[in-house]
């Protein structure tokens, strides 16, 4: 009755009366000419919150987000040697398991760790190859490639890294260099084996070992197996969005120090390797001074060439080191 009384004392009057609404709006009457029209409009106060709301949702989204970024860049940075190297302590297998004879050595690198490894003879010896495996496993997943040095006539040493199967110590791209010329030193002064009778031969992240181990001491050849032009460039492709030049430790920059080898080189690569793309072979082979043969077999990077091509392979290696390691009698 009383809002009756009301409206008819407003009749003539043009001025607006405003009551909540229940959805949240502002209901606005405005009484003209005897008729009430009735209109909604949004709160102002509810369009600047909901702007608040989104400004402080994508500062948080962003913040988050700089968050995760600079936590992954700390975990590739403190854990990137766990992320390299992937080493195994126990031995699988020996060169027994494959008809052949071998002892089993111990040695010290030049900081006084202790390494173990396998040395394999040959009669008649044409040469000794060093062997520098790759960044998984041990010595005891590498009989394959033992098989068929052998089968050609040449002696092998097989030697473990710090820090996988029997040998001590923890990996790194330093104290790999070391191992590498301790396992050199051992053939040359416990063996009495010249420098130019050994070949140093290096797969996949064993390249960067062999390389440098080549280009100080120039055996009589270099054998480079499925190896990366660079590990900062290799880890660069696979995180793109990582600053990797700002947090790698470990590089092996082989690009940069095969061309300063003074000792013929054959590179091998296959097309079919997803690790290590086929092209850091060619570059390498590009890059490394005559002389030096490039070698194409097929098969995934995990026992490449072995046993997808491993005639192929081991014709490319006899015709290869038939011109630089032929057959000598070792002298008694």
């Amino acid at each position: 009755m009383g809002r009756l009384v009301f409206k008819t004392l407003l009749k003539r009057s043009s001025f607006p009366l405003t009551a909540p609404h229940p959805a949240g709006w502002r209901e606005h009457r405005m009484i003209k000419e005897g008729c009430i029209q009735i209109f909604h409009q949004p709160k102002t106060k509810k369009r600047a919150f909901v702007g608040m709301n989104l400004k402080k949702f994508f500062t948080i989204v962003i913040s988050l987000s700089a968050l995760l970024y600079v936590g992954a860049c700390a975990y590739l940075y403190f854990c990137q040697d766990q992320l390299i190297f992937h080493p195994k302590y126990d031995w699988k297998a020996t060169p027994e398991s494959i008809g052949l004879k071998y002892s089993e050595v111990s040695f010290q690198a030049q900081d006084g760790t202790h390494l173990s490894g396998w040395f394999v003879p040959s009669a008649p010896e044409r040469a000794v190859i060093l062997f520098c495996h790759g960044n998984s496993n041990n010595i005891s997943f590498e009989l394959g490639p033992l098989k068929v040095f052998h089968e050609l006539g040449f002696s092998m040493f097989f030697f473990d890294y710090r820090g996988y199967g029997h040998s001590e110590g923890h990996p790194s791209e330093k104290g790999m260099a070391m191992d590498a010329e301790a396992a050199l030193n051992y053939l040359l002064t416990e063996k009495k084996i010249p420098m130019e009778r050994i070949i140093i031969q290096g797969r996949s992240l064993g390249g960067g070992v062999a390389i440098p181990l080549a280009v100080r001491y120039t055996p009589c050849a270099l054998l480079v197996d499925s190896t990366f032009r660079s590990l900062r460039e290799l880890a660069a492709a696979k995180y793109p969005i990582m600053p990797i030049n700002l947090i790698l430790r470990t590089r092996f920059e082989n690009l940069h120090k095969i061309s300063k080898l003074k000792c013929p080189v054959l590179i091998t690569h296959s097309r079919q390797d997803r690790v290590i793309p086929f092209f850091h072979g060619l570059t390498l082979f590009e890059a490394a001074p005559e002389p030096k043969t490039f070698l194409e077999i097929s098969g995934p990077h995990d026992n490449t060439g072995y046993p997808e091509s491993q005639a192929r392979y081991a014709k490319g290696v006899k015709d290869f080191l038939e011109l630089y390691a032929p057959l000598r009698v070792n002298p008694v």
